[in-house]
């Protein structure tokens, strides 16, 4: 069993997911710490989620599992800056395990970074 992607493995994965390019963030989830769950719409489609393992892996799922009542601060504050905001770009930096996710709302643009290597992180 897989315990992580590869660099080549996440270059195939990005391309796959370049349809999300023109999304709306539409709720943004934290089930454990380790674990970051986007909901997209993508027009004519629907919904979508992007779910990111902390230093592990990146994959587009169908089921939400089970959320916690109350969420984080760090989830909260994702959703404060990120709600309805426009995925304008998902990209791999360099050669590495990082993944880049470029977000605009009205008033800024974003850049949120998923480590998938060593024990991650998740920044913006």
């Amino acid at each position: 069993m897989k315990s992580h992607l590869t660099a080549i493995e996440l270059r195939h994965c990005i391309a796959e997911l370049q349809e999300l390019c023109h999304g709306r963030m539409d709720k943004i989830y934290q089930p454990t710490p380790e674990e970051l769950l986007f909901q997209i719409h993508l027009p004519n489609k629907g919904r979508v989620l992007l779910k990111f393992i902390k230093g592990k892996f990146l994959y587009r799922t169908m089921h939400k599992q089970e959320i916690p009542l109350q969420p984080s601060s760090f989830c909260m504050y994702l959703r404060k800056r990120l709600g309805n905001a426009r995925i304008t770009a998902i990209q791999q930096v360099n050669f590495e395990r990082v993944v880049l996710i470029v977000l605009e709302t009205k008033e800024q643009q974003y850049h949120f970074y998923a480590e998938l290597f060593g024990k991650g992180n998740f920044l913006l």
